[in-house]
């Protein structure tokens, strides 16, 4: 258990990470989960839901997320590929967890017709 800032600020600038994310916890890794959620507005209307938020699972369709990653806070590049095929506005989710936190922070984008 961390005890004070410097400690903590140790823990998650230097401490290495489980090699397989699996099995990052908030005990062995600073950031052990992150990832990208998507959901098309569109269909979020239709499935009356207001807000593109972690809690909502992945249908394979309208609501899909990346495979979570975990690293050390020192890592600059955080990187995951989103394929995004329904066209119109879709909401973006960089969802973190750093110790028994969540943060999600959320981006709109417009996906045009492929060419």
């Amino acid at each position: 258990s961390i005890k004070d800032p410097a400690e903590a600020r140790r823990f998650c600038e230097q401490h290495e990470c489980p090699t397989d994310w699996k099995d990052a916890n908030g005990e062995n890794c600073c950031i052990h989960h992150a990832n990208i959620h998507s959901c098309p507005m569109g269909f979020m209307k239709q499935a009356e839901e207001r807000i593109c938020g972690p809690w909502i699972p992945d249908d394979g369709r309208i609501f899909t997320h990346t495979i979570s990653t975990s690293g050390k806070m020192t890592q600059t590049n955080w990187s995951a590929k989103v394929v995004l095929f329904h066209e119109g506005l879709t909401s973006l989710i960089a969802h973190i967890r750093v110790g028994n936190m969540q943060v999600a922070l959320e981006a709109k984008s417009t996906v045009l017709p492929a060419i």
